[in-house]
C-alpha cells in the first residue's frame, strides 16, 4: 500500500490534517508527520532530518511514499531529505504538488482502495477540481484540473427494472458490494445525465435520482474491472432485493406491505392508507422534533472529529442489535431497514462534510453533524421522486441517534398516558419500532409515505395508519388534544368530530371490520383441523416475553421455537445458569403446560458474543455457528442444558440442536445433553428427565441423511430460511439474491422438503416447520401437503393460518403436493407456479 509523509511548517495544521484523513480512509495507510521545528515542533518550519526519518519509517510498511508539503521551503526541506537515500529507497518516493489538506484526503482514499502510486498521484491532482467547478472560478489563477474519462475506461450499462429505483436500501448494498473491490467504480444515470458520482458515498448514489426504467452506467479505468462491473450489473438486474417489474408495465407507486383490500393507488387530494384497521379514538398531536444545538466554537477540532467518530461507532452498534432484534419480531425484511441505516453512518460524503464544518468554521462535532446531516435531507426532500423523498426519514433517523450519542435529547418519543391515534409530522423507522400499541391504536402522519420505511414498519406492526395526511383540507396540526377522530387506515379516509348519523355509519363500518377479524380471532381459538378432520398444530416462534403472551393471547397451541439468543447477545459475560433458569421460568409463565421447544444457542454467523473472543471468520455462516460453537464451549453448554432440564421440572419442555450437519455432532449433543441429566441427579436438583430431544434440519447434508438423523429423534424441525440459504448458495444478507428466494422454494429445495418428509412418516417422527414459510399460506399448502404435521410462526400470523386451515382439505393437499413433487423432479424451469 503507498504510505504518505504530511510535511508542514505548522504541526497543528499537520496533526489536523492527518485527524480528518483518517477520517475517511481510515488507519490502515501509512502516514508520517514532519512538521514544525524547535524542541517541541511548536515553531514554523520545517526540518530535512525529520522528512528523513518520516520516509523511513513508511517505507518500513509501504511499498512506496508520497511527499505532500504545504508551501515553499518545505519543498526544498523535502528535496534535501531525498539527497540522504540510497537510489532503492530515492525511486520509491515521489513529491506531489496538489494541494496539501484536499490532496491529502483524495490521495489516501485512493491508497485505502490499492490505487498505484500513479493513482495516488492523480487523484491529489484533481483534488481541488470539485471545488474550482462548484465555484466557477474566472480569475487568472492555474487552469483547475480537469477529470477526464479515459479512453481505455471500461463501463456497462443496465436498465433499472425495481419499481422504486434505487433507494436506500438497495443503495446500501450497492455500494457495499462495489466496496468488496479495489477499482474506483464510479455510476452515472444515463437516462438525466447526473453523474457521475463515485459509489463509495451512498448519498451521492442518491443523488442521481435513478428511477424505475432509467439507464445507469458502472465504469471503471481499468480493463480488469470488467468482472466486477459484470457481477454488479447482474445484482441490479436481479433488483438489489427489491421486486423486479416486467418492462411492459408503466412504472406506478404502490403500498408496501398492503393487504389486498387496501387501497393501493394514490389519490391525488386525499391521504393514503397503508394498514388496514378502522380506529375511533381521541387525537394526540406529537409536536415536531427540535434540538438544542450548541453554537459556541470549537477548541479543539481534532477533539470534535474524535467525538463524531465515536458517535458515529456506537450508533452503528445500536443499529445492528436494532436489526437483530426487529429481524427477530418482525422478519428479515424490516430488519435490513435499519442495517441500511448503519452503512448509511459509513458515507464518506456525509463524514466529509462534517470534519469541513469542523476544520474550516471552527464548529463542534454536534453542529458540524447536524448541519452536514441536514443539508443531506434537504437534498433528499428535493427529489423529484416520492420514493426517494421519503429515504430523508431514515436520515433523520440516524442524525436523531447520532446527537443522543452526542449528549442531545430530543425528546422526540409519543408520551401520551391514553389510547389515542397519534398525528404526527413525520415518524422516523425508530420511533416506530418504540411505540406502546396499547397506547397508539392508529397512526396519522401529514408527511410520510406510502412507501417509507416507517410505513413498512407499521404495517407490519399492524398499526392502522393513514400517511400524506397533510393533503386534508382540515388543518389537523391546529386541532385541539382530545378531539374525537376517526380513521380508515384501509381507503385514507379521516373524520374529525363525527357525531350523530356520520359516526354511527362508521362505528357500522367498524362493526363489520372487527367482525372479519373476529372470525380469524374466533378461529385463533380452535384446534386447526382441516375440513376432512386433520389435526395442523399451529405453534409460535418466540424470542421474548412479550412474544409469548401474544402468542398465547393468539391461539398458538405451544411454542415452535424458542430462541435463547436473547440470554446471550448484548452483554460482556455469560449468563449464568441461575440467571438463565430465572429469565426462562418468567418467559413460560404465561404457557400454562402448553409445549415448548427450546433451541439451544444459535450464536455465531452475525451474532457476536464478545465474552467468547470468537475469531474473526471469512464466512461466519459457514463457519463457528451453533452447534459448533456450543460443543466447543461446554461450560457454556452445560449450564444452558441444566438450565433448560431445570424449567422444564415445572414446563412441557423439549430440546431442540441447531444446525446439525454430521452425525457426531447430533451424538456429541445428546451426550452432553446426558451429562447435564446426570450432574443434576447426583446434586439432588429437580429437572426433567426423559426430555422429549430434537434436531434443527437445515443443512442440506442432514436433509440428504434425513433417514439415518431421523430414528435418532424425537421430532424434526426444518429451518426453511437456512436450508434455502445453503442449498442455494444464497447468503441470506445478500439483499440481491434474496429476492428469488422468496418469492418461492427452488424445485431442489422442495425435493429435499419432500426427503425429509418421507423419512419422518416411514419412522414415525412428527415434523415441524418453524421458517418464515411457514406463515405464508400458499407454502404452508405446500408443506402441510408434504406431510408437515406442525407451523410454528410469528404470533401475529397465527390467527389467519389457523382460519386458512380450517378451510382446506388435507387429502386435495396431500394429492396436489405429490403431483407437484412428480412435475419438479423433471421441470427445466427455476419456479413450478404451486
Amino acid at each position: 500500500m503507498v504510505g504518505f509523509v504530511l510535511i508542514s511548517h505548522s504541526r497543528a495544521l499537520a496533526e489536523a490534517t492527518l485527524v480528518l484523513v483518517q477520517a475517511m480512509s481510515g488507519t490502515e495507510v501509512p502516514i508520517a508527520i514532519a512538521a514544525g521545528s524547535g524542541t517541541n515542533h511548536q515553531e514554523l518550519g520545517t526540518d530535512a532530518m525529520e522528512i528523513l526519518d518520516a520516509i523511513t519509517t513508511v517505507l518500513a510498511t509501504g511499498e512506496a511514499a508520497v511527499l505532500l508539503m504545504d508551501m515553499g521551503s518545505a519543498l526544498l526541506s523535502a528535496e534535501m531529505a531525498l539527497d540522504f537515500l540510497d537510489d532503492e529507497a530515492k525511486g520509491k518516493v515521489r513529491l506531489c504538488s496538489a494541494p496539501f489538506v484536499e490532496g491529502a484526503v483524495a490521495a489516501t482514499v485512493a491508497a485505502k482502495i490499492g490505487g498505484s502510486i500513479d493513482d495516488v498521484l492523480r487523484e491529489a491532482s484533481a483534488a481541488l477540481s470539485q471545488k474550482s467547478g462548484h465555484l466557477a472560478l474566472a480569475e487568472a489563477a492555474p487552469a483547475p484540473v480537469v477529470v477526464t474519462v479515459p479512453q481505455d475506461m471500461v463501463s456497462v450499462s443496465v436498465r433499472l427494472l425495481m419499481r422504486n429505483g434505487l433507494h436506500a436500501r438497495p443503495v446500501a448494498f450497492l455500494v457495499q458490494e462495489a466496496a468488496k473491490s479495489t477499482y474506483d467504480i464510479q455510476i452515472r444515470n444515463l437516462t438525466n445525465g447526473k453523474g457521475p458520482v463515485s459509489l463509495k458515498s451512498i448519498t451521492s448514489v442518491m443523488s442521481l435520482e435513478a428511477l424505475y426504467g432509467h439507464e445507469v452506467a458502472l465504469s471503471a479505468s481499468d480493463d480488469s474491472a470488467m468482472a466486477v462491473l459484470a457481477s454488479l450489473r447482474e445484482s441490479i438486474e436481479q433488483g438489489l432485493g427489491d421486486a423486479i417489474v416486467a418492462e411492459a408495465l408503466t412504472p406506478t407507486i404502490s403500498s408496501v406491505n398492503t393487504p389486498q383490500h387496501v387501497q393501493e393507488e394514490k389519490v391525488q387530494g386525499k391521504p393514503i392508507g397503508v394498514c388496514r384497521g378502522i380506529v375511533i379514538a381521541p387525537v394526540y398531536y406529537e409536536q415536531p422534533t427540535s434540538f438544542n444545538i450548541p453554537d459556541a466554537p470549537a477548541e479543539d477540532a481534532s477533539r470534535e472529529i474524535t467525538l463524531l467518530q465515536a458517535a458515529l461507532s456506537v450508533t452503528a452498534d445500536v443499529l445492528h442489535q436494532k436489526a437483530q432484534e426487529v429481524s427477530l419480531s418482525m422478519g428479515e425484511e424490516q430488519g435490513d431497514i435499519f442495517r441500511a441505516q448503519a452503512v448509511l453512518l459509513n458515507d464518506p460524503a456525509l463524514m466529509g462534510e462534517a470534519c469541513k464544518f469542523i476544520m474550516q468554521q471552527n464548529m463542534q462535532a454536534v453542529k458540524a453533524w447536524w448541519l452536514a446531516i441536514s443539508q443531506a435531507v434537504e437534498t433528499y426532500r428535493h427529489f423529484s421522486d416520492d420514493n426517494l423523498r421519503q429515504r430523508a426519514g431514515d436520515l433523520q433517523d440516524v442524525a436523531r441517534l447520532v446527537l443522543q450519542q452526542m449528549g442531545v435529547d430530543n425528546g422526540a418519543d409519543a408520551t401520551t398516558q391514553a389510547p389515542c391515534i397519534l398525528l404526527t409530522d413525520d415518524i422516523t423507522p425508530g420511533q416506530v419500532a418504540a411505540l406502546d400499541k396499547d397506547k397508539i391504536k392508529g397512526v396519522i402522519c401529514l408527511q410520510n409515505g406510502q412507501t417509507s420505511h416507517s410505513a413498512i414498519l407499521l404495517s407490519s406492526r399492524a398499526i392502522p395508519t393513514i400517511v400524506q395526511a397533510q393533503r386534508n383540507a382540515v388543518s389537523l396540526r391546529q386541532l385541539p388534544t382530545s378531539t374525537l377522530m376517526a380513521m380508515d387506515g384501509a381507503t385514507g379516509e379521516i373524520w374529525v368530530n363525527p357525531t350523530g348519523a356520520l359516526l354511527a355509519e362508521i362505528q357500522q363500518r367498524q362493526a363489520t371490520w372487527q367482525h372479519q377479524s373476529a372470525m380469524e380471532k374466533q378461529a385463533s381459538a380452535l384446534q386447526a383441523i382441516t375440513v376432512d378432520r386433520k389435526k395442523i398444530s399451529v405453534l409460535a416462534n418466540v424470542a421474548d416475553k412479550a412474544e409469548v403472551i401474544a402468542a398465547v393471547k393468539n391461539g398458538g397451541e405451544g411454542i415452535g421455537l424458542l430462541r435463547t439468543e436473547f440470554l446471550f447477545l448484548h452483554r460482556q459475560h455469560p449468563p449464568t445458569e441461575e440467571e438463565q433458569v430465572a429469565a426462562l421460568q418468567d418467559m413460560l409463565a404465561p404457557m400454562l403446560g402448553k409445549p415448548v421447544i427450546i433451541r439451544t444457542l444459535d450464536a455465531g454467523g452475525d451474532k457476536e458474543l464478545p465474552y467468547l473472543n470468537m475469531p474473526k471468520e471469512d464466512n461466519p455462516f459457514l463457519g463457528m455457528r451453533a452447534i459448533r460453537l456450543t460443543l466447543r464451549n461446554p461450560l457454556l453448554f452445560q449450564q444452558q442444558l441444566r438450565a433448560i432440564l431445570r424449567v422444564g421440572f415445572d414446563h412441557d419442555v423439549a430440546v431442540m440442536f441447531p444446525m446439525i450437519s454430521q452425525m457426531s455432532e447430533l451424538h456429541a449433543a445428546k451426550a452432553a445433553l446426558q451429562e447435564a441429566h446426570t450432574a443434576l441427579l447426583a446434586e439432588g436438583v429437580a429437572h426433567k428427565w426423559p426430555v422429549s430431544t430434537g434436531m434443527m434440519m437445515e443443512v442440506p447434508s442432514a436433509a440428504i441423511m434425513a433417514d439415518a438423523f431421523v430414528p435418532q429423534v424425537d421430532f424434526v424441525s426444518i429451518g426453511t430460511n437456512d436450508l434455502v440459504q445453503y442449498t442455494m448458495a444464497v447468503d441470506r444478507g445478500n439483499s440481491a439474491l434474496q429476492q428469488p428466494v422468496s418469492a418461492g422454494f427452488d424445485p431442489a429445495v422442495i425435493l429435499l422438503l419432500s426427503t425429509i418428509s418421507q423419512a419422518c412418516t416411514r419412522h414415525a417422527v412428527p415434523l415441524e416447520v418453524c421458517g418464515e414459510a411457514a406463515s405464508i399460506p400458499a407454502l404452508a399448502e405446500l408443506l402441510i401437503g408434504l406431510g408437515v404435521t406442525a407451523l410454528s410462526m410469528n404470533a401475529g400470523a397465527i390467527p389467519q393460518m389457523k382460519y386458512k386451515i380450517r378451510t382446506l382439505s388435507y387429502a386435495e393437499m396431500e394429492t396436489k403436493a405429490q403431483t407437484y413433487v412428480r412435475q419438479l423432479k423433471t421441470t427445466a424451469k427455476d419456479y413450478l407456479v404451486w
